[in-house]
Formats: C-alpha cells, sequence, structure tokens
C-alpha cells in the first residue's frame, strides 16, 4: 500500500476510499490526520460558500418577484424554490452564523 502523504497526492479517490475505510474500522492511527483534516475545513469552506451562493439566489428571486410581477413564475415553482432553498439552508444556517 502506498504511503499516506503519497497515495493522497496520486490518487485523491483512492485515499479518500482508504481514509474512510480506516475511519469505520476504527484504525486511527493509520490515518493522514494532515490531509483529512484539511480536506474536512476545505469541505466546511465549500458548504459554507455554497449556502451563500444558495441564499443569494433565494433573495435575487424574490425581489424579482416582489418587484417585477410580469416576470413571476407560477406559484408552484416558487414553492418548489423555496422549499428547497429552505431545507438546505435551515441544516446549515446554525454552523454557519457561529
Amino acid at each position: 500500500m502506498a504511503s499516506k502523504p503519497d497515495l493522497y497526492n496520486h490518487d485523491f479517490y483512492a485515499w479518500t476510499q482508504q481514509q474512510a475505510a480506516l475511519l469505520r474500522e476504527s484504525k486511527v492511527h493509520d490515518l493522514d490526520c494532515t490531509n483529512l483534516a484539511e480536506e474536512i475545513e476545505s469541505l466546511g469552506r465549500s458548504e459554507k460558500r455554497e449556502l451563500g451562493n444558495r441564499l443569494h439566489i433565494l433573495v435575487m428571486h424574490l425581489l424579482k418577484w416582489r418587484y417585477q410581477p410580469e416576470g413571476h413564475v407560477d406559484s408552484h415553482s416558487c414553492a418548489c424554490l423555496l422549499s428547497f432553498l429552505t431545507w438546505n439552508i435551515a441544516s446549515a444556517a446554525c454552523a454557519w452564523l457561529l
């Protein structure tokens, strides 16, 4: 088996699968902790950025709906959009605000 950093640098997917397997087996001493911590932080930043993007889209749609009535989409489409965005926002809002 390739060393932890070597596998991380040459086959990221294989590295992720290896790390997941090690976590499931509770083999904490075999984890690539440095790279794993960086990837978790990166994932958190990406999720936070995505939440901001979705909030921006939501606000833009609501403003358009409010101030451009001739461009309204049907109420079902708005309800679906709001439901989708609200579900995603609710799951991340508390962590994002901390």
